[in-house]
């Protein structure tokens, strides 16, 4: 019995074997693909490259065993970007090509959704519409804006799942995108956008920050809080304002925070960083002029702190313990009481000879 069942772990095993070495070799192949787009001149021989690279990526990832591959080789190759939900049933592969005479990116990418059988696989297709850049309603796959995504985070609604997709565009030669997105599934069908992110006045299908080439915006997501936090952008002057190019951010935050019916925007909320180390070590310089390290303790100091200096102004900043956003009321500062006194005005004579002595009346008897 023992001999029968050893026989079957064996044949199952070395179907394993044989199928991962068959997408090794796939993976390899796939790479030379890839590497021959970005060696082609013009963008039409770019785009005819491309061509064949997608007809054997749909082919390799419909493999059953695709999914359990790691692809790390060519997760390592400049420009394609690779992302994994947390629930491992959806798999998103995006890349994008230039053209550098209008400065605008072409984008293509590969959902991949895993079943019983074998993957299915769906394919984003660029509407290269340069007039309708913003898509604000709920769209087929076959009507995409095109991006790279870079992050996919699962929630549920009811019985509902929901994947929310980071992306980044670069738009044009000025400014760049981010966007934030969602990707459901309903059978065969899938679908980008979902009303899910609330806004005070609105709900969005999806999120868009256009900002100026020159300047980074930051967005990620924390676990802990359940919230995703990223740069507040600002026109660099009032002038510019709705003038997306000329945005950058202004060192706050901005978050949506996740709730049972969806994101809901926080606005002037505070990053935490993790806890570090009790202690970090420091170099500083010793008595002889040399060099030296030194640890001392890792902790923050409250410039608040009863012991330190205090001024009238209380800046009470949003964290996630404090909230659900809901803002502390103010301290009443106590304001010392200062005489009025009557400001010497520079025309007058007694700004120039000095105050005038009144003279004292004699007394009559």
């Amino acid at each position: 019995m023992k001999l029968f069942f050893g026989l079957i772990l064996l044949i199952f095993t070395s179907k394993f074997v044989f199928a991962q070495s068959d997408i090794l070799n796939q993976e390899r192949h796939l790479i030379k693909l890839y590497n021959e787009i970005k060696n082609q001149e013009t963008f039409d021989d770019k785009i005819t490259a491309n061509e064949k690279f997608l007809g054997e990526f749909k082919k390799t990832m419909s493999n059953k065993e695709s999914f359990k591959f790691p692809f790390d080789s060519l997760k390592n190759v400049k420009g394609l970007k690779e992302i994994k939900s947390s629930d491992k049933k959806i798999q998103v592969f995006t890349w994008g090509i230039k053209n550098n005479y209008e400065g605008i990116y072409q984008y293509f990418g590969l959902i991949i959704k895993r079943e019983s059988s074998k993957n299915s696989v769906f394919e984003l297709k660029d509407n290269l519409d340069p007039t309708n850049s913003r898509i604000t309603g709920i769209v087929d796959i076959s009507k995409w804006y095109g991006a790279l995504y870079i992050d996919i985070i699962t929630k549920n609604i009811g019985s509902k799942k929901y994947y929310t997709l980071f992306g980044w565009d670069g738009n044009s030669y000025s400014s760049n995108i981010r966007i934030l997105d969602v990707l459901t599934f309903s059978g065969k069908t899938v679908k980008l956008g979902a009303p899910i992110f609330k806004n005070q006045k609105e709900k969005l299908n999806r999120v868009y920050f256009e900002y100026a080439e020159s300047a980074a915006m930051n967005m990620t997501y924390e676990e802990k809080y359940k919230r995703i936090m990223f740069d507040h952008l600002i026109p660099e002057t009032p002038d510019l304002k709705g003038i997306y190019s000329f945005y950058i951010p202004d060192f706050s935050y901005d978050s949506y925070v996740w709730k049972k019916d969806g994101w809901h925007l926080m606005e002037d909320v505070i990053g935490i960083n993790d806890k570090g180390e009790d202690k970090i070590t420091v170099i500083t310089s010793s008595k002889k002029g040399g060099i030296k390290k030194q640890k001392i303790k890792n902790k923050w100091i409250n410039p608040n702190d009863e012991s330190g200096t205090q001024n009238e102004f209380v800046h009470v900043a949003r964290t996630p313990e404090s909230e659900m956003q809901v803002e502390l009321p103010e301290k009443k500062s106590k304001q010392k009481k200062f005489k009025k006194t009557k400001k010497s005005d520079p025309l007058l004579p007694q700004s120039i000879y000095g105050k005038k002595k009144k003279k004292k009346r004699k007394k009559r008897y």
